[in-house]
Formats: C-alpha cells, structure tokens, sequence
C-alpha cells in the first residue's frame, strides 16, 4: 500500500508545481518580497554591482521551475533587464 502511495505521488505532475510554489513564497518571504520579479530583480542589481557570485547563489537558491521562468522572461524580451549575454550565461550554468 505505501508503495502504491509513492507511485501515486511521483506521476501527480501537479505536486512538484505545488512544492516549487512554496519554497519560491518562502525565500520572497525572507527577503521581504511580494512577487517573484522583485526576486529578479535583486538578481540582476547583483550583477550590476560586479557581484555575479552573489547573482548565482541568489538564482541557484530559487526552485528549479522559477530560474527556468527568469531565463525565460530575459530570452522573450518581456523583461527589460540589465542582465548582458555575458551574465545570462551564468544562470545558464547554473540551470
């Protein structure tokens, strides 16, 4: 039975959402954020600031599916960034 559980769990495509969802409230909550573009944007002040190793822990601490998000948001142009190729290939490494 607990077997079937598991099984059950691991193919519900929804639960990793749901946990990426939490941890992603959680970190906006310790810096004092409300939306997930303030995030970025601290991100990309980061970089601005010549601190790319501070840049890349602050993304790699974000769930997976919310750097996948800010690369995402950076490549359609939807968000005006200061964010260079240079420094976008950074988060790529840290994908």
């Amino acid at each position: 039975m607990c077997e079937l559980r598991k099984i059950k769990q691991s193919t519900n495509p929804i639960l990793p959402l749901i946990k990426s969802i939490k941890t992603m409230k959680k970190l906006l909550k310790s810096y004092g954020f409300n939306s997930d573009m303030q995030y970025f944007e601290m991100i990309a002040e980061s970089f601005l600031n010549g601190q790319y190793s501070q840049a890349k822990e602050q993304f790699k601490a974000m769930p997976k599916a919310d750097r996948k998000q800010m690369i995402k948001s950076i490549m359609s142009g939807n968000w005006q960034t200061t964010i260079d190729h240079k420094q976008l290939d950074i988060l790529f490494d840290a994908l």
